[in-house]
């Protein structure tokens, strides 16, 4: 059983937030489709006025590359908008367009052969089947870009379905609507709105794993985990971002599916993971662990129990030869704990320090730092008034490893 129990509403497992998001980001791209496309549309091909199959090569390539460059790049833009990142935004939605405009032609000369044969027959269902195919190409963008084929699947099933409903209400529209222009409009609109909430909604029922951020300007975002493995860090091409912290690394850490669950891994000694408040290398993860990454926190969430998950063997750079938190067990702070999270980290009683003991009278305001080369920590006395003492031996500089104590006033500290 999860964390969360068996009573979780739906709520609990789905991201309406990112929903709304593709609804809205596919809107946008079937307005600027309308606008492109109108001039050119007017009484041909998909709208059913009778001239399809004098054009339907042309006007269905063109139709569909356009749907494809548009939807496709702005669901990609909307995604990415919380991170804030012109050139991630940028790169992903123009890399997308490339994917819609080939996909979406592909999509579109399909569907216009189709809606040619059957719109003798039904007029509808050829509009819902042409609007499907177009509606595949724009859906398998983020997908693509994102490289997972397992989610690109899913966005093509979910552009099907919901450029078949937006086909679907076109002629209820232009039924409702009086001029034949607002009709087009809102029937763009209401298929890029539907592709949206179609892919979204599709890949939030299928999901299995997870993260939720929970703090900063993120919080409450989700990232769906369908990439066998998925990247951590500060760069901003990862796949879970994580800026404005300079503790956290290029690469962090990395979530990895197995066969019997998932886990994190650090990529490397000085880059510490905290779940659950306690520090690790390599841990599996259930649904509702609170992993630590720098000062971000998110939260995992999983369909099913990850707790024997399998862990794979550490790489010889990622084992736990090095400490990755101090934690003070005597003094007036003790139980605090402090992740080595920098390259250089002051120890003292002044509260700009890293690791802050002002209520220690016998602490300098900096006593001590804590220093990482690229090999291990070390400590080093910054000329301290008392001495600093690892493990009851008073040294000047002392390399530090896990389970060394570390003493200074009244404080000791354990690397952990």
């Amino acid at each position: 059983m999860n964390r969360r129990g068996l009573g979780a509403t739906i709520g609990d497992r789905l991201s309406f937030t990112r929903v709304r998001t593709l609804a809205v980001g596919g809107a946008i791209g079937g307005l600027i489709t309308f606008i492109v496309l109108n001039p050119s549309v007017r009484g041909k091909a998909l709208f059913g006025d009778g001239d399809a199959i004098q054009s339907w090569v042309r006007m269905g390539t063109k139709l569909g590359a356009v749907i494809g460059l548009t939807i496709g790049a702005c669901l990609i833009a909307a995604e990415e908008w919380h991170t804030r990142s012109a050139n991630r935004i940028l790169r992903r939605s123009l890399t997308g367009a490339l994917a819609g405009v080939f996909c979406g032609a592909l999509g579109g000369l399909d569907g216009q052969f189709i809606f040619t044969v059957i719109q003798p027959v039904n007029v509808v269902l050829a509009r819902c089947v042409g609007w499907a195919l177009m509606g595949a190409g724009a859906g398998i963008c983020p997908g693509l870009v994102s490289g997972s084929w397992k989610r690109a699947e899913l966005g093509a099933f979910g552009g099907l379905f919901g450029g078949a409903a937006g086909g679907m209400l076109f002629d209820a529209l232009a039924l409702i609507a009086r001029s034949a222009d607002l009709s087009r409009a809102l029937g763009f609109v209401l298929v890029g709105a539907a592709i949206g909430i179609a892919v979204a909604f599709l890949e939030e029922i299928a999901k299995e794993y997870w993260v939720t951020v929970l703090t900063g300007p993120k919080e409450g975002r989700s990232y769906v985990l369908s990439k066998q493995e998925t990247a951590i860090g500060r760069d901003e091409t990862l796949d879970i971002p994580l800026f404005g912290d300079s503790s956290v690394q290029r690469v962090h850490a990395r979530i990895v599916k197995s066969d019997t669950g998932a886990y994190i891994r650090a990529e490397r000694p000085g880059s510490p993971v905290v779940v659950n408040s306690q520090p690790v290398a390599n841990a599996p993860l259930s649904d509702g662990d609170i992993i630590g990454i720098g000062k971000h926190r998110l939260r995992f969430g999983a369909r099913r129990s990850t707790q024997a998950a399998t862990l794979a063997p550490l790489a010889p750079q990622a084992r736990p030869v090095n400490p990755t938190m101090l934690q003070v067990i005597s003094g007036p702070h003790s139980g605090a704990a402090f992740p080595l999270s920098s390259a250089s980290m002051p120890i003292g009683r002044s509260p700009g320090c890293s690791i802050p003991l002002p209520n220690d009278r016998l602490v300098s305001r900096q006593h001590a730092r804590m220093v990482w080369d690229g090999a291990s920590w070390r400590v080093e006395d910054c000329g301290s008034t008392n001495g600093v003492f690892v493990n009851g031996q008073r040294v000047s500089v002392q390399v530090i490893h896990p389970g060394d104590e570390i003493t200074v006033g009244q404080s000791t500290l354990r690397a952990l």
